[in-house]
Protein backbone atom coordinates (compact mmCIF):
# COMPACT_ATOMS: atom_id res chain seq x y z
CA UNK A 1 0.00 0.00 0.00
CA UNK A 2 1.50 3.37 -0.97
CA UNK A 3 2.28 5.74 1.90
CA UNK A 4 -0.24 8.32 0.73
CA UNK A 5 -3.02 5.88 -0.12
CA UNK A 6 -6.46 7.50 -0.34
CA UNK A 7 -7.91 4.08 0.45
CA UNK A 8 -7.24 4.45 4.17
CA UNK A 9 -5.00 1.35 4.23
CA UNK A 10 -1.58 0.61 5.68
CA UNK A 11 0.88 -2.13 4.83
CA UNK A 12 -0.21 -5.47 6.31
CA UNK A 13 -3.93 -4.60 6.44
CA UNK A 14 -6.32 -7.37 5.43
CA UNK A 15 -9.57 -6.15 3.84
CA UNK A 16 -12.61 -8.35 4.34
CA UNK A 17 -15.49 -5.98 3.45
CA UNK A 18 -16.01 -2.87 1.32
CA UNK A 19 -19.23 -1.03 2.20
CA UNK A 20 -20.59 -4.30 3.56
CA UNK A 21 -19.62 -6.32 0.46
CA UNK A 22 -17.57 -9.39 1.42
CA UNK A 23 -14.10 -9.62 -0.13
CA UNK A 24 -12.26 -12.95 -0.26
CA UNK A 25 -9.31 -12.28 -2.58
CA UNK A 26 -7.09 -9.46 -3.81
CA UNK A 27 -8.61 -9.80 -7.28
CA UNK A 28 -12.11 -9.42 -5.91
CA UNK A 29 -11.04 -6.38 -3.87
CA UNK A 30 -9.64 -4.81 -7.04
CA UNK A 31 -12.89 -5.45 -8.94
CA UNK A 32 -15.05 -4.05 -6.14
CA UNK A 33 -12.91 -0.91 -5.88
CA UNK A 34 -13.10 -0.43 -9.66
CA UNK A 35 -16.86 0.00 -9.29
CA UNK A 36 -16.32 3.31 -7.43
CA UNK A 37 -15.88 6.64 -9.20
CA UNK A 38 -12.88 8.92 -8.47
CA UNK A 39 -13.65 10.93 -5.34
CA UNK A 40 -16.33 8.49 -4.15
CA UNK A 41 -16.07 7.52 -0.47
CA UNK A 42 -16.52 4.07 1.09
CA UNK A 43 -15.85 2.15 4.31
CA UNK A 44 -13.42 -0.73 4.57
CA UNK A 45 -13.69 -3.40 7.26
CA UNK A 46 -10.12 -4.52 7.87
CA UNK A 47 -7.89 -6.51 10.18
CA UNK A 48 -4.94 -4.41 11.36
CA UNK A 49 -2.49 -5.76 13.93
CA UNK A 50 -4.98 -8.56 14.82
CA UNK A 51 -7.77 -6.06 15.53
CA UNK A 52 -10.87 -5.55 13.42
CA UNK A 53 -11.63 -1.97 12.54
CA UNK A 54 -13.41 0.15 9.98
CA UNK A 55 -11.56 2.83 8.06
CA UNK A 56 -12.86 5.41 5.62
CA UNK A 57 -11.43 5.44 2.13
CA UNK A 58 -11.87 7.44 -1.03
CA UNK A 59 -11.07 6.57 -4.62
CA UNK A 60 -8.25 8.59 -6.03
CA UNK A 61 -7.97 9.72 -9.64
CA UNK A 62 -7.64 7.06 -12.33
CA UNK A 63 -4.51 7.05 -14.50
CA UNK A 64 -6.66 8.31 -17.40
CA UNK A 65 -7.84 11.37 -15.40
CA UNK A 66 -4.36 12.52 -14.40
Amino acid sequence: VPERSSLGLEGGDVVFRVDGRKVVSPGQLFRVLQSYEPGEAFKLDIMRFRKRQTVAGQMGPTPESR
